[in-house]
């Protein structure tokens, strides 16, 4: 069943949208790249994920074996393609900024500007994918996967038509440093949780309807709301999981609470047309 999930709020409003500075002048060359690019680093040697096998006298690239169906590794699998996915378009998205950055400051063109745009819905749609009910030592590694990927995108947040030399030329640089770190240890982290969910069992599937059901969601949209909502422009790794607490029934607490998520609000409603639509009560 599909399982819905709101923007998030800040204040009340969607999340913040790709930033604006001082416009670079008009004609400047667009050769130089960003001190930052916000890739994974490209010379990393390729993983091969756990569950696969090159067969022997092959030069590399063959088609991976499907993982023992019962571990925790064949259950992540629509997630971990998501997580490539994603990865894939931060990539491009990368590429399109370093070709709108010249020596005198950045010129978005409205492509770039279209694709900034673009990467919250893909964020959102990643962690949907993410499993409900892992054990804390499949899970912990899954978010914190997602975290990084999220800060990624969100350091796109700080880009926006800017001078070198600027103040906002300096927020931008703070804005790419945040989602470098995150870059740069992304290939390790996803081959760890490899690795640990490869050596997990499956987990029972929880019921749509249930609380457990609507957790992914309720902690991937707070670590959005953390990377990218109220002129925040990523930075956060999730290296641990934040608390979940429910309560036993919905309060009047800003407009409506079922629980808190690291001490924040959220309002979480099922409904067997659509599954959970979650709100994060920020700000």
């Amino acid at each position: 069943m599909a399982v819905l999930l709101a923007a998030a709020a800040c204040g009340g409003g969607a999340s913040t949208a790709p930033g604006t500075g001082t416009a670079t002048p008009a004609g400047a060359p667009t050769s130089a790249p960003l001190t930052s690019p916000l890739t994974s680093p490209l010379t990393s040697p390729p993983v091969t994920p756990a569950g696969t096998t090159t067969p022997a006298g092959s030069k590399g690239g063959a088609a991976p074996t499907a993982p023992d169906r019962r571990t925790a590794l064949a259950q992540l699998q629509p997630y971990l393609a998501r997580v490539d996915a994603l990865d894939a378009t931060v990539r491009r998205v990368s590429a399109m900024i370093n070709a709108d950055t010249s020596s005198t400051g950045v010129r978005l063109r409205p492509a770039t500007r279209t694709a900034i745009g673009a990467l919250q819905a893909e964020v959102l749609r990643t962690g949907r994918a993410l499993p409900a009910g892992l054990s804390a030592s499949v899970n912990r590694p899954a978010v914190l996967v997602f975290s990084e990927l999220a800060s990624r995108a969100a350091a796109f947040y700080g880009v926006g038509d800017v001078s070198r030399g600027t103040d906002g030329w300096a927020r931008l640089q703070g804005c790419l440093a945040g989602g470098a770190r995150a870059a740069a240890r992304f290939p390790a982290d996803v081959a760890a949780l490899r690795s640990l969910a490869a050596a997990a069992p499956a987990v029972a599937v929880p019921p749509a309807s249930s609380r457990t059901a609507a957790e992914p969601l309720v902690r991937t949209q707070w670590i959005w709301g953390r990377e990218a909502c109220c002129a925040s422009c990523g930075g956060y790794l999730a290296d641990t999981l934040v608390p979940i607490v429910w309560h036993t029934h919905r309060t009047t607490v800003n407009g409506g609470s079922d629980g808190t998520v690291a001490g924040v609000d959220f309002a979480a409603t099922y409904r067997a047309a659509g599954g959970w639509t979650v709100v994060i009560h920020a700000g």
